[in-house]
């Protein structure tokens, strides 16, 4: 799988109680803080810069703790020492928040920022006045509605649309390059196809960009964004659809793959629908069986019911 090359350097158990130390992140990952509030309020984060355009900084604590953070953000053209970013933590300037929003117990606080042209890192500065008084903290930068999805996990012979209403930024339209990653179990040895549906006809050998890593074992989110050590790669899959509106991009699993992980970039720019479909030959041989096997048990044995109560050897008592 071909993607632009990523950095996710440390861990946050490992380094949790030390501060100072800069803490790398990468996109939609989320970055618990809640075993590293021991004696200090000061957080300093670092984020390579893939691409120009606006992301979100988001801090997710429970419903009932009061929000008060402050956040700076600094554009860096190479990757800043921890010593850099110190230096220029008193002089920064706090971004506003952009809004919030509920997810499950907790509520999300996103404070917006853009990369602009040259720019190679972000520094990010968080200061928690009362680290005290929470208990729950996580963090990360979100760009699943600018640029990179979260890693979706798929069911194959399932249909899964793209909620579009995220993209308030492109007036619901899913933006120009957005990578979609995609994580599934699977059968080995198996023809399947990743079916596309849009409700506008499009170029159909521009449209998408389609590359599937094959694995042995599950793989990680890192292996999913990076596609690395892959058992096998089908890079750059050609769409083989002759119809309107829908595209297949075909491929066959090797012997003892279990995973996939499939990226599909998005290369129109006024892209308003998309249904995705994993297509597996095994899978719908299984399903058909099963139907096979399993409704005519079904229809038997609920006529032997009926047959039962009739004469009296079933009842309600």
């Amino acid at each position: 799988m071909k993607i632009i090359p990523l950095f996710l350097v440390l861990g946050f158990i490992s380094c949790s109680t030390q501060p100072g130390m800069v803490f790398d992140l990468w996109y939609n990952y989320d970055y618990p803080l809640y075993n590293s509030l021991y004696d200090y309020t000061f957080y300093a984060f670092r984020i390579p810069v893939n691409y120009e355009g606006q992301m979100d900084f988001e801090v997710k604590i429970y419903k009932n703790d009061y929000q008060d953070f402050r956040i700076c953000v600094n554009q860096w053209t190479y990757k800043p020492e921890i010593n850099e970013i110190i230096q220029y933590h008193d002089t920064c300037s706090p971004i506003s928040g952009s809004g919030s929003y509920v997810e499950g117990d907790y509520v999300v606080y996103s404070y917006a920022f853009k990369a602009g042209a040259g720019a190679a890192y972000f520094s990010i500065d968080m200061v928690i006045p009362n680290y005290s008084a929470f208990k729950y903290i996580v963090v990360r930068v979100n760009s699943a509605k600018y640029r990179y999805s979260k890693i979706k996990e798929l069911t194959y012979n399932t249909p899964y649309i793209i909620d579009t209403s995220i993209f308030t930024s492109t007036y619901n339209r899913i933006p120009y390059l957005y990578q979609i990653y995609i994580k599934i179990s699977v059968f080995d040895n198996d023809k399947m196809e990743i079916q596309l549906k849009t409700h506008a006809s499009y170029d159909p050998k521009v449209a998408f960009k389609v590359d599937v890593c094959q694995y042995v074992d599950v793989p990680t989110e890192q292996q999913v964004y990076y596609g690395n050590n892959a058992a096998k790669t089908n890079a750059e899959i050609e769409n083989t659809s002759q119809e309107p509106e829908l595209y297949k991009y075909p491929f066959t699993t090797d012997p003892g793959i279990k995973y996939l992980s499939i990226s599909i970039i998005n290369r129109l720019d006024n892209l308003d629908y998309l249904e995705i479909y994993i297509y597996s030959e095994t899978g719908m041989a299984v399903a058909l069986l099963v139907t096979i096997i399993v409704v005519p048990i079904i229809v038997v044995a609920a006529i032997i019911y009926a047959i039962l109560r009739k004469c009296g050897y079933c009842n309600n008592n």
